[in-house]
C-alpha cells in the first residue's frame, strides 16, 4: 500500500472575439513520486512539471 499522491494543475486564460490566449502548467509543484510499481523492482517515475502556452485566432 502506498500513501496518496496530491498534484497540482492549473489552467487560465483569456479570449477575445477572435482569439484567445492559455496557459497552463501540470505538476505545478514538481512532485517526485513513483507512477507505477511492478514485482521486479521496476519503477516508473511520473512526469515532471510541464508547463506551457497555448494560442489561437479565428478567421
Amino acid at each position: 500500500m502506498r500513501d496518496p499522491v496530491n498534484l497540482v494543475d492549473i489552467r487560465a486564460g483569456l479570449e477575445g472575439d477572435r482569439w484567445s490566449v492559455t496557459g497552463f502548467a501540470t505538476n505545478l509543484l514538481d512532485t517526485r513520486y513513483n507512477a507505477e510499481f511492478s514485482p521486479g523492482g521496476f519503477v516508473f517515475k511520473a512526469r515532471p512539471r510541464v508547463y506551457g502556452v497555448e494560442a489561437s485566432i479565428r478567421f
